[in-house]
C-alpha cells in the first residue's frame, strides 16, 4: 500500500508502539522506512541529566554543532552557556542510539530498506519537511511523546503533524 513510510521516534512508549506497528505491517514487503528522531535545544530534565552522567553522554569529543535559537544565533552566544550546549549533545547521542536500535529491530523483522536521520529544530516542522523531502507517502507518529508542559500549552507534535501533513498520517496511541 505505502512505498515510503516516515516514522518519528523519541523513545516514548507511544513511539515504541508506533515502531512495532510499522515493523509488523512492513515486514516482508518492499517498503522503504525513514526513521527520524528530532533533537531540540531544551535543557535536560533531571532524570535525563542523571542518565547522561551515568552513561557519559555528551562528552566534548563527540561535539555536534550547537543549536540555533529563534534569532538564528548560536544559543551559546546569548549566554545560554555550556549547559544548553551539553543538553543538545546528549539529546543528539540519545537520538542516534534510538535510531540504531530501531534500525536493528527492523532488520531482525526482515525489513531491509531502512534509512535513519537525526533532525533538529521544531519537531513538527522537521518531520513535515523531511516527509516532503524524502517523498514519504505516510507518516507514523506516537500520539504522545516525551514533550511535557510545552506540548500541552502549544499543542502536541502529533496533532500539528496530522493537521499539516500532505500525505497520510497515522497517529498511534
Amino acid at each position: 500500500m505505502f512505498k515510503k513510510v516516515l516514522i518519528a521516534t523519541d523513545g516514548s512508549s507511544h513511539a515504541k508502539k508506533a515502531l512495532d506497528i510499522v515493523f509488523d505491517l512492513a515486514a516482508n514487503k518492499s517498503v522503504t522506512l525513514v526513521l527520524v528522531s528530532v533533537v531540540t535545544d531544551e535543557l535536560l530534565p533531571p532524570d535525563l541529566k542523571k542518565l547522561a552522567q551515568s552513561e557519559h553522554l555528551g562528552e566534548e569529543s563527540k561535539k555536534p554543532d550547537p543549536p540555533l535559537n529563534v534569532m538564528g544565533n548560536l544559543a551559546t552566544d546569548l549566554g545560554a552557556g555550556e549547559e544548553l550546549h551539553k543538553a543538545y549533545r546528549v539529546r543528539t547521542e540519545i537520538a542516534q542510539r534510538l535510531l540504531q536500535i530501531a534500525k536493528a529491530d527492523a532488520g531482525r523483522r526482515g525489513i531491509k530498506d531502512v534509512k535513519t536521520e537525526v533532525l533538529d529544530g521544531d519537531p513538527a516542522k522537521a518531520i513535515l519537511d523531511t516527509a516532503k523531502r524524502t517523498g514519504a507517502d505516510c507518516i507514523v507518529i506516537g500520539s504522545r511523546g516525551l514533550g511535557g508542559l510545552k506540548g500541552l500549552l502549544l499543542g502536541s507534535v502529533s496533532h500539528k503533524v496530522s493537521q499539516l501533513a500532505t500525505c497520510t498520517c497515522i497517529t498511534v496511541r
